[in-house]
């Protein structure tokens, strides 16, 4: 599929990307390292911000606090780092 932005007006642009981003898709973020290596990485946790600019922003976080059991770290696994 294929839109442009500039043939329809903010109020349509905004339904839109209200409508791309319910209920929970999953957006698909890439990186890559210092030694060059590519990374993809699902994210669950991400937002449209204004329909004009169309911004996108993806939350990422590190490590719960000590104890806490919560061993993820978003930011290393999208960054492709893996220690």
């Amino acid at each position: 599929m294929q839109l442009d932005p500039q043939s329809i007006g903010t109020d349509a642009m905004y339904k839109l990307m209200i409508g791309c981003v319910v209920p929970r898709p999953i957006a698909w973020v890439s990186s890559v390292d210092a030694a060059g290596v590519a990374n993809l990485a699902p994210f669950s946790y991400f937002m449209a911000i204004t329909p004009s600019p169309r911004p996108v922003t993806a939350a990422a976080r590190g490590r719960g606090p000590a104890g806490s059991g919560d061993d993820r770290d978003d930011w290393r696994s999208a960054a492709g780092h893996s220690g």
